[in-house]
C-alpha cells in the first residue's frame, strides 16, 4: 500500500511516516501543494494524508483537483482545531476522513491501517523495516530483494521486534514473549547469542548496528532507519523533549514521567522510582502502559486518551500496579507539551499517590451513587418524557425524541446530566436504556394505533452501541410493542461510534437491515463525521445546537449549517436542527432550506399526555 503525506510540518511528516513504514506501507512526503502535485503526476496513491493549510495553496484545492482527475485514493484531511467549516467543505469535495490537530501519530496510523485492512485483508502479514521485508505467513525474510536464511528462533526474534519498532525489551521479556521460556529453563544469555547471529545477517556492519540496537542496562530494540532524503537542519523532536524534560526531573514529591508522542518513556524522576519500584534505566524507551500497568478492575483508559487528544490535558483518579504487583491509587494528570512554535513534542504525566482516606471517601461516594441509581431503577422511579420534532413549514409534529427523567424521592425530577455518568460507569445504562426504549416504543405504537402518524427517536449511549445483544433486544421490543421498525430512529453520536468502530458498524448494519433508521446526533462537533457518512447506513443528520445558537452572529456557524443542509440534500438525508429557541433562528433556518427542527421555541420535553399529537403527521425523509 502507498501513502502520500502532504504537510508543511516536518515533525508530523516524520512521525507519521516512521509509524506507517514500520507496518509495511510505502510513504512519499510532500511539504507543500507543489510537491504534492509533482508526486501525484508520477504515482497513484492508495491513501493521502492532506493538510488543509499549506504554504503555497489550500489543501482543499488539491483535494478538488484529485477528485476531478478521478482519483479513488482514500483522503484524510488535517486541520487546526476550531475550523469546523473546513470539515464540511472537505466532505463536499470528496474527502473520506478528517483529523483535527493536535493528534497522535498512532491515531492517524490506525486509520491508514484500517484502510489497508479493508482493501487487502492479507497485507498485515507483511512487515517492512528499512530494506527488510518480513512475511509472517511464509516465515520468509527478504533483504534488498534477496532471501535471508534465518533459524526459527532468529526469525521469531526479528518478527517480534519488527512488529514493535522502537520498543525496548529486556532479555527476560524476549525469552518469555518470543520463545515462551524463562531463565529458569535457559540462560538469558542465549538471547544475546541470537541477537549476535541475527546482526551478522541483517546489519551492514554488525559491530556498528543500525537496526538491532542494544540499550545499555535495559535490553534490545529494532530501530526504523532514518530517511536520508529528509531535509537537514530541522529541529529534532527528541532533542526538544530532552531540553524540556531537564526542568521537570528534579527531586519532586510527585512522580513525573515524560514520554514522546508514542508514549515511550524518555524521563522518569526519583519520585516515580519510589512510587512504582522501577529505576529510570529499566524503563527508558519502554511504552508507559508496559510499566505503569492498570490494576485489574480500574476504569478503561479510552476516555482519558480521547480527552488528552482533544484538549491536550487529562486529569483523573486511577489505580496502577507497582513493580511488585501491589496496587496504588493515584491522582494522575497528563499534559501534551509543545515547543515555542506550538509543535507537540511529548506528554508529561504527574502522578500523586492518594491517601487511603481520600480513596475510601471517593469510592464510598461512587458506590452510594450507584446504589441510589439501582434503587431508583428497581422502584420504577424513571419516566420517559418527549420533545416534539416539527416540520418548520407548517409546524406540524413529525416525531418525538424520547428523553429519560428520574423522579427522585428527595431531589425531585432529575435530568440525565445528573445521573447518566453514574449509569454509564456502573453499566446500568444498558438496563436504563432498555427501559426507555420499551416504554417509548409502546407509547408511540399506541399513538399510531390511534391514527397519529408519529415517529420515535431514541438516543443510544456508547456502551449500548457496543453491546452485541442490542439488535436482538431492539427486535424483541419492536415486536412486543407492535411498533413498525421504520418508525424508530436511533440517534448516535460520533463519540459513541468511536468507542468500538467494528462493533458499532456490525450493530448498525443489522438494525438498518431490519428497517430501523439511523441518525447522527450533534453532527459537526466530532472529528470523524466523514468516515461515518461513508461507512454506516445513515438516514438523518441532527445539526448541533451550538451552530444554531450562532446563526445570527457567527458567519462560520451559518456556513456550517448551510453546508450540512446541502450535504443532506445531496445524500438524500433528513436534516433536523436542534435547540431552536427564537423566531429569528427559525426564520434563518427556513431561509437556508432546513425542513425540520426542535427546541424550546415549540416545546420543552414533556410527559406523554402533554405532547401536541393533534398536530402530528409523521416524517418522510427525502
Amino acid at each position: 500500500m502507498t501513502t502520500l503525506i502532504v504537510d508543511d510540518d516536518v515533525a508530523v511528516r516524520i512521525l507519521v511516516r516512521d509509524q506507517l513504514e514500520a507496518r509495511g506501507i510505502t510513504v512519499t512526503l510532500a511539504a507543500d501543494a507543489a510537491d504534492a502535485r509533482e508526486a501525484l503526476l508520477h504515482h497513484n496513491f492508495d491513501s493521502i494524508i492532506l493538510d488543509i493549510s499549506l504554504p503555497d495553496d489550500s489543501g482543499l484545492t488539491v483535494l478538488e483537483e484529485l477528485r476531478r482527475a478521478g482519483s479513488t485514493a482514500y483522503v484524510i484531511m488535517l486541520s487546526g482545531a476550531g475550523k469546523e467549516v473546513d470539515r464540511v467543505n472537505a466532505l463536499e469535495l470528496g474527502a473520506d476522513d478528517y483529523v483535527v490537530k493536535p493528534f497522535f501519530a498512532r491515531e492517524l496510523t490506525a486509520r491508514i491501517l484500517g484502510v489497508r485492512r479493508r482493501r487487502d485483508r492479507d497485507s498485515d502479514s507483511l512487515l517492512i523495516v528499512g530494506h527488510l521485508e518480513i512475511d509472517l505467513e511464509a516465515r520468509r525474510v527478504l533483504f534488498r530483494g534477496d532471501v535471508l536464511e534465518l533459524t526459527a528462533k532468529e526469525f521469531d526474534l526479528l518478527a517480534f521486534l519488527a512488529a514493535r519498532p522502537g520498543h525496548v525489551f529486556s532479555r527476560d521479556e524476549l525469552l518469555r514473549a518470543v520463545w515462551q521460556s524463562a531463565a529458569d529453563w535457559q540462560q538469558t544469555a542465549t538471547v544475546t547469542e541470537h541477537v549476535r547471529r541475527l546482526r551478522a545477517k541483517i546489519e551492514v556492519d554488525p559491530q556498528r548496528p543500525q537496526l538491532l540496537r542494544t540499550v545499555r542496562g535495559v535490553g534490545y530494540r529494532l530501530d526504523i532507519p532514518t530517511d536520508t532524503n529528509e531535509p537537514v537542519g530541522q529541529p529534532d523532536p527528541s532533542a526538544r523533549l530532552r531540553h524540556f524534560a531537564t526542568g521537570v526531573v528534579s527531586e519532586l514529591s510527585d512522580a513525573v514521567i515524560v514520554t514522546d508522542l508514542h508514549f515511550h518513556i524518555r524521563s522518569w524522576n526519583h519520585a516515580a522510582e519510589r512510587l512504582y519500584g522501577w529505576s529510570e534505566h529499566e524503563v527508558t524507551g519502554r511504552h508507559i502502559l508496559d510499566v505503569v500497568k492498570q490494576a485489574q478492575g480500574a476504569d478503561d483508559l479510552s476516555d482519558a486518551w480521547r480527552d488528552l487528544e482533544a484538549t491536550d490535558r487529562w486529569f483523573g483518579e486511577t489505580q496502577h500496579c507497582t513493580r511488585t504487583g501491589s496496587v496504588v491509587t493515584v491522582y494522575s494528570s497528563a499534559t501534551v507539551v509543545r515547543d515555542e512554535s506550538g509543535t507537540a513534542i511529548g506528554v508529561v504525566s504527574v502522578n500523586r499517590s492518594v491517601p487511603p482516606s481520600e480513596v475510601t471517601e471517593a469510592r464510598i461516594s461512587r458506590a452510594r451513587d450507584e446504589e441510589d441509581l439501582r434503587r431508583g431503577i428497581d422502584n420504577h422511579e424513571f419516566d420517559v418524557w418527549y420533545q416534539p420534532v416539527l416540520a418548520l413549514s407548517d409546524k406540524h409534529v413529525v416525531a418525538v425524541e424520547a428523553l429519560v427523567r428520574w423522579n427522585h424521592p428527595r431531589r425531585g425530577v432529575l435530568k440525565p446530566v445528573d445521573f447518566i455518568t453514574t449509569a454509564e460507569h456502573s453499566g446500568l445504562i444498558i438496563e436504563l436504556g432498555a427501559f426507555v426504549l420499551d416504554k417509548a416504543c409502546r407509547q408511540v405504537a399506541e399513538w399510531r394505533r390511534a391514527n397519529v402518524d408519529l415517529e420515535l427517536a431514541v438516543n443510544l449511549s456508547a456502551k449500548e452501541l457496543a453491546d452485541p445483544a442490542l439488535p436482538a433486544r431492539i427486535t424483541k421490543t419492536l415486536e412486543t410493542s407492535e411498533l413498525t421498525p421504520t418508525a424508530l430512529w436511533l440517534e448516535v453520536t460520533e463519540t459513541a461510534l468511536v468507542e468500538d468502530y467494528d462493533q458499532a458498524s456490525d450493530t448498525l448494519v443489522q438494525l438498518a437491515e431490519q428497517g430501523v433508521r439511523i441518525a447522527i446526533d450533534d453532527f459537526g462537533t466530532g472529528w470523524a463525521s466523514l468516515t461515518y457518512l461513508r461507512r454506516f447506513r445513515v438516514h438523518a443528520l441532527k445539526i448541533d445546537q451550538t451552530f444554531v445558537d450562532g446563526l445570527e452572529t457567527n458567519a462560520n456557524d451559518a456556513a456550517i449549517v448551510r453546508s450540512i443542509l446541502s450535504l443532506g440534500a445531496e445524500l438524500g438525508l433528513a436534516v433536523i436542527a436542534e435547540g431552536i429557541e427564537t423566531v429569528a433562528q427559525q426564520d434563518f433556518l427556513q431561509a437556508l432550506g432546513c425542513a425540520f427542527g426542535q427546541g424550546f421555541l415549540y416545546s420543552e420535553p414533556t410527559v406523554a399526555i402533554e405532547v401536541p399529537i393533534d398536530r402530528a403527521r409523521g416524517l418522510t425523509p427525502s
